[in-house]
């Protein structure tokens, strides 16, 4: 064969074989087939939580309802609407002693020792009668209820503290002394009152009663000042007839007509 011939052979071998190897490899590509070793085609997908991620997901916290109160829902139940607590009010027994004879007058007292202060500085006071004889009667009148009146809580008071001497108390010595001075003053200030004809004989018992008490408050005065516990019951049981005697006169005198 001439050489020129044999080099076309070889090359047109050559050609064929690299063609053949080119198109085994394009076709083994995009064949599909399940070849070991044959390359796939993965499409890239939206990735997806593991199992665990999702058995781990917890929902966002949240503030725990505020619970109803033991009022609110008493409130509730009752179909009432609830009110807040009044605001605390001052009381009765807290309230201040008062210290003027004006303020206390004609009102409940508010504690012992503000009834103590009136008692001992707030007696009550009557003009003698000094009117013609037309208006003597009314005036005499007056002006024994007042005193009288007056005379009666005095002896009262001082039947009370005679019932439980203190007299190792100095505030017990100075009220009680001075209630009983008290006493001898409205005894003498009925005293000193000029009654018409018609009731002299009401204020002659009025007076005897007065002067009773004035005695007893003596007794009185003479215990807390000898620190005589005995000698003070014993003023306390005369104020109490003195006082019995005093409240029959002073009805008999509202009682008398002229």
């Amino acid at each position: 064969m001439p050489v020129a011939e044999l080099r076309s052979f070889v090359i047109g071998v050559v050609l064929a074989g690299v063609l053949l190897g080119f198109g085994a490899l394009v076709s083994g590509a995009f064949s599909g087939g399940d070849g070991e070793g044959a390359p796939t085609v993965r499409l890239l997908g939206t990735p997806r939580p593991s199992p665990t991620a999702r058995a781990t997901a917890r929902p966002l916290a949240t503030q725990p309802a505020a619970q109803p109160t033991a009022a609110a829902t008493a409130a509730a139940n009752s179909g009432a609407t609830p009110r807040p607590s009044p605001s605390p009010t001052l009381q009765a027994g807290s309230l201040p002693d008062r210290t003027t004879c004006d303020a206390i007058r004609g009102t409940p007292y508010r504690s012992d020792r503000e009834r103590d202060f009136f008692l001992a500085n707030c007696l009550p006071t009557a003009t003698p009668t000094l009117e013609p004889a037309a208006a003597a009667q009314s005036g005499y009148a007056n002006g024994a209820a007042t005193l009288s009146a007056g005379l009666d809580a005095q002896i009262a008071y001082l039947i009370e503290r005679a019932a439980a001497p203190a007299l190792e108390d100095a505030s017990w010595r100075q009220f009680t002394s001075q209630a009983a001075q008290n006493v001898k003053a409205l005894a003498a200030d009925l005293e000193r009152l000029s009654p018409p004809a018609c009731l002299t004989a009401a204020h002659g018992s009025l007076l005897q009663a007065a002067r009773q008490a004035a005695a007893a408050a003596d007794l009185i005065l003479g215990g807390v000042s000898s620190a005589n516990a005995g000698q003070v019951s014993q003023a306390g049981s005369a104020l109490g007839v003195a006082r019995s005697s005093l409240a029959q006169a002073a009805a008999a005198v509202r009682s008398a007509s002229c």
